[in-house]
């Protein structure tokens, strides 16, 4: 069915179904109070019930037994391919409505419309308020039928699953500035750019980064040894939080790096690539969809220590057992 909105007496109805009222009234005859109140005027073709078998079901479906004021009922039935459309416009005390309504079968249409006009009925009985709703008000519309036989307009809306930020997969860029002790000699400046991927709690993360060089000085005035060194993270974390974030991650790192000596009897240069289990933990803060920015405290331990040492003088460097790191990121993801 397709009711419009109502403007007169007819008012917001429940959704009552009436197969048994329309049954039980084929057999009944309208009470006086229904047959003074109700003028009916009804126009249907074949199959549809006539208009005292409409009456009898406006009077089996009434719920008040006080007397309601005169109401007048136009209703036109017409046929549409599959479906029945029924017309109502009524008239109580000088005031119309109109509403439509539709169904796949007529005997089904005409159950609606005997609710319709028994609750207009049941409104204007004496002695009980009548509320009209205003031409302007949205009126919740009542359903007569099973969903499956509403036009689409009607039937009730499934609501669609909201997206939440944390779902689906996001690819993020990230950039991270920081500090490393123990991987060369003293504290060093860190540089590292990184490609993320996250859906939900997870995250991967993938990281190249650069340390600021270096040097040691030799025992011998003027000598130095210089060390730089690069490295590669692959990184699996979890975290939690919108507006704040906060989370674990731990992998592993490639690095490799290079030592130059100057001012020794002999000079050389060397190349070492070695590995390390990483941890780190962060806590962030989202500025916005797209923007998080965290400070990331974290350790790395060698799986094999690396170690520069000259002849005649010894070891110059070796990798500490344990590499402290602390960075400030910024991550722009995207979609």
């Amino acid at each position: 069915m397709a009711p419009s909105r109502p403007a007169g007496p007819l008012g917001t109805v429940a959704p009552v179904r009436l197969a048994a009222a329309v049954v039980l009234s084929l057999c009944a005859l309208p009470s006086p109070a229904e047959a003074q109140s109700l003028d009916l005027a009804w126009r249907a073709p074949s199959p549809c019930p006539d208009a005292s078998a409409v009456r009898r079901a406006v009077d089996a479906a009434r719920a008040d037994d006080r007397p309601a004021r005169p109401l007048r009922a136009d209703v036109d039935v017409t046929r549409a391919g599959s479906r029945w459309r029924a017309t109502i416009v009524t008239a109580l005390d000088g005031r119309e409505g109109r509403r439509t309504l539709e169904a796949r079968a007529c005997p089904r249409l005409t159950e609606a419309v005997a609710l319709v006009l028994a609750m207009a009925l049941d409104e204007s009985a004496e002695d009980a308020p009548t509320v009209i709703a205003p031409a302007t008000a949205r009126n919740e519309t009542p359903l007569f039928i099973e969903d499956g036989e509403l036009p689409p307009v009607l039937r009730r809306r499934r609501a669609a699953p909201v997206r939440t930020p944390d779902e689906g997969w996001r690819v993020g860029l990230s950039a991270r500035g920081g500090f490393d002790v123990g991987t060369l000699p003293g504290l060093s400046p860190t540089f590292a750019l990184g490609l993320r991927l996250d859906r939900g709690v997870f995250e991967a993360r993938v990281e190249f980064g650069l340390l600021a060089a270096r040097d040691a000085a030799g025992s011998r005035p003027g000598s130095f040894a210089r060390f730089e060194g690069w490295t590669v993270d692959a990184l699996a974390c979890l975290r939690a939080g919108r507006r704040v974030e906060a989370g674990a991650c731990a992998g592993v790192e490639a690095l490799a790096l290079t030592a130059t000596a100057t001012g020794f009897a002999q000079n050389r240069d060397d190349t070492s690539l070695t590995w390390g289990a990483e941890l780190r933990v962060w806590a962030g803060v989202s500025l916005g969809r797209a923007l998080t920015v965290a400070v990331e405290p974290g350790l790395m331990v060698p799986l094999t220590r690396f170690r520069y040492e000259v002849a005649g003088v010894g070891s110059l460097h070796a990798v500490a057992p344990v590499v402290l790191r602390g960075a400030l990121t910024a991550t722009v993801r995207w979609p």
